[in-house]
């Protein structure tokens, strides 16, 4: 969901760019989504990192046993998921913010 807004806000960007005057109102909801977009996927990455730790360490309260040591693969996977997901959610962030930063020095 996040990888297709990217591709569509690029697409507007680039629209936006042949033309010279720009909508404050649309510069605002595109930052505005951006910041949306940039907590969905770090609630993702978040919830990624519970599964993992629930099946690593399990969970005596609900007799979940840790599966890592059966399953070894999985939590390799999730494992590298998680932290991949973990720097995709810091770009985002980090690049909302240079966006941010990039249109209030335009509009000055």
């Amino acid at each position: 969901m996040t990888s297709l807004y990217s591709l569509v806000t690029a697409a507007s960007s680039v629209k936006s760019m042949s033309s010279s005057a720009s909508c404050a109102k649309g510069i605002f909801v595109l930052i505005l989504l951006d910041v949306v977009y940039a907590g969905i996927m770090a609630s993702a990455t978040g919830t990624a990192g519970a599964v993992a730790w629930v099946g690593l360490k399990g969970n005596s309260h609900t007799r979940w046993n840790k599966i890592c040591n059966i399953y070894d693969k999985f939590c390799r996977h999730i494992g590298s998921a998680t932290c991949l997901g973990l720097i995709a959610s810091i770009l985002l962030v980090l690049l909302v913010v240079l966006n941010a930063y990039s249109l209030y020095r335009r509009s000055r």
